[in-house]
């Protein structure tokens, strides 16, 4: 099966029961996952490190094009007031038509770009602050 880019939405949680309004239609989406590397093994047993997984973080990325009205999307409670509480922690879910991803997140960066004569766009950055969930 080809896994195709179309339809991706990043959605907020305002009232944390599941009340999801869409923040977004995403441009483009890029989700990366790292960890810390802890080094387990002595120096005086063999010649190879070893190591076990320690602190991960999940790092969102997206863009986006900003309709006339200011809102990211035809939502009421999604403008773009929301992209502009840098450092807040936002319940957030990416879904596409086949994989849906939720979590806290904290909103790290923004950028909205306006050129003259050419839609607005913007792009996101979110990361982690707690273990995703994936359905």
């Amino acid at each position: 099966m080809i896994l195709k880019g179309k339809n991706i939405t990043i959605d907020q949680d305002w009232t944390g029961e599941g009340d999801w309004v869409v923040l977004a239609c995403a441009k483009s989406c890029d989700i990366s996952g790292e960890c810390d590397e802890i080094e387990v093994s002595s120096p005086n047993h063999g010649s190879w490190v070893e190591a076990i997984a320690g602190r991960k973080r999940m790092t969102i990325k997206f863009n986006y094009l900003v309709t006339w009205d200011g809102e990211m999307h035809d939502s009421d409670s999604s403008s773009l007031k929301d992209f502009l509480r840098i450092g807040e922690i936002f319940r957030i879910r990416i879904r596409d038509p086949l994989t849906e991803l939720s979590m806290n997140a904290m909103l790290k960066s923004v950028q909205i770009t306006a050129t003259v004569h050419s839609l607005v766009q913007g792009s996101i950055q979110f990361n982690s602050v707690s273990e995703p969930h994936w359905e």
